[in-house]
């Protein structure tokens, strides 16, 4: 039981509502970013796929269904998932726009349930250790170039709410190539998802 529930969660996000017979196959979209330890580029044929990888893989089993990975960009999954190529997502954040798209666990009051989630990801900051930049739990001051972004849409309006500059990292950066402008001074600072 519990891992059907894990697959029920952990592919959330299937579109057009509950079918009306279990499928024997899904297609799931997944970030095609390294995401460890979560989820490594799996298109690169990973010995260690991840944790939410090898947690979803051993839930399908459990149900007797196979998962299809497709590896895609965020834009992608997002476009593919709207229009039913994709049968479910995972890592998609919630937000009350995606609510109204994908489906996510609720409890029996239909309040999202929080306690069913996959997998909890929080942002880490980094700053050179000479930077001038200051948080005191409210506001970040001391930053005005714009701060690098890996992945993901919440950190900007995180960012934009405390009146911080940013800028997404060029496509195919990684979090080690970002650290080391940061480190040299080239950037004053970089935003990842830890």
């Amino acid at each position: 039981m519990i891992l059907r529930t894990a697959l029920a969660v952990a592919l959330a996000a299937t579109i057009g509502g509950a079918r009306s017979t279990q499928p024997t196959e899904l297609r799931l979209g997944v970030f095609d970013i390294d995401l460890a330890p979560y989820s490594t580029a799996l298109s690169g044929g990973a010995e260690r796929p991840g944790l939410a990888v090898d947690m979803s893989e051993a839930a399908a089993a459990a149900c007797a269904i196979d998962l299809d990975w497709e590896p895609l960009p965020i834009r992608r999954i997002f476009t593919l998932s709207e229009s039913g190529a994709l049968d479910a997502v995972l890592f998609m954040s919630f937000n009350e726009e995606r609510a109204e798209k994908w489906a996510y666990p609720r409890d029996a009051t239909g309040a999202l349930d929080r306690a069913r989630r996959t997998t909890v990801l929080s942002y880490s900051f980094f700053v050179p250790t000479e930077s001038p930049a200051a948080f005191d739990g409210q506001t970040l001051s001391g930053i005005d170039a714009p701060i690098r972004y890996l992945h993901g849409s919440s950190i900007v309006k995180a960012l934009d709410a405390l009146g911080v500059p940013s800028e997404p990292a060029p496509i195919g950066a990684t979090n080690w190539a970002n650290l080391s402008l940061v480190a040299i001074g080239r950037s004053p600072g970089f935003v990842s998802l830890t």
